[in-house]
Order: structure tokens, then sequence, then C-alpha cells
């Protein structure tokens, strides 16, 4: 049974996934045949080897386009958009909008921005975009380690 889903959102988020998938689809028929042959031969055709690393590569290729729609916030019409600014009083160390209501600020990234630890003048700060209105106000909230 062939699984089937729907993708909802924009033109370009649905063909960006149905590229993925098709991608995907391609690359476990051919690495399936490569594994059998492997079993069956203890060796895999040099051909059927170079099939497959062409089809990884276009997964690979898929994939990051399905990154960028997600990540420039157009997988879904209307999706919400949110900036997050890292501030250090007012100096803003780093900023970054997403697409999602989910976001990560990794620790690596706390050290490069605050390199002699966090202080009470550390802290993140998050607007959400409004269609038709621009950036809403910020809240923020402190950074603790």
């Amino acid at each position: 049974m062939k699984e089937t889903k729907t993708v909802p959102g924009t033109p370009e988020a649905r063909a960006a996934m149905h590229e993925m998938m098709a991608a995907f689809e391609a690359f476990k028929g051919a690495n399936d045949a490569r594994l059998d042959e492997i079993e069956r031969k203890r060796s895999v055709d040099a051909l059927l080897e170079e099939k497959v690393a062409r089809i990884d590569q276009a997964v690979g290729a898929a994939q990051a386009r399905l990154d960028r729609v997600v990540s420039e916030g157009r997988l879904m019409a209307g999706s919400p958009r949110f900036r997050i600014r890292v501030l250090d009083g007012a100096d803003e160390k780093r900023t970054f909008e997403v697409g999602t209501d989910a976001a990560i600020y990794t620790a690596a990234d706390r050290a490069v921005d605050f390199p002699a630890g966090l202080d009470a003048e550390s802290r993140i700060a998050l607007a959400q975009l409004g269609d038709g209105y621009g950036w809403g106000r910020e809240a923020s909230v402190a950074l603790r380690a």
C-alpha cells in the first residue's frame, strides 16, 4: 500500500514537498535494488552504484529546496512569521526569522554572542509579522544560563 500525504500550503510548498517525496521514492527503489544485488552477488554493478549516488544527490537537492521554502516562511499561505533578536542591552547580537512557532538558540550560538557569559542585560526579543500591519510590538525575556 502506497502512503499518500496531503500537503497544505502554497503551490511552491506543495511542489517542493512532492519533489522531495518523488526523489526519496526513487532513491528507495534504486537502493533496494543495489542491496538485493549485494546480497545475491556479494558485489554491486558500478552503473547501479552511480544511479544510487545521482538519486541521492537529487534527494539532497530536493531537501535543500524544501528547507529553503520552510525557512523563508513560504510553507503555508498565511503562515506565522516571527523575528527573534538576541540583545545585550541595546547591542543587537543576532537577528533571525522563522516561519513556525518554534526556534532554537543553541548553546554554541550563545557562546559566540556572549563569550564572557550572560548578564542582566542579556535577553531575547520576539515580534510577529502581521499581514498588512508589519512587525508587531516586541516582547522580550531575559536570557539565563
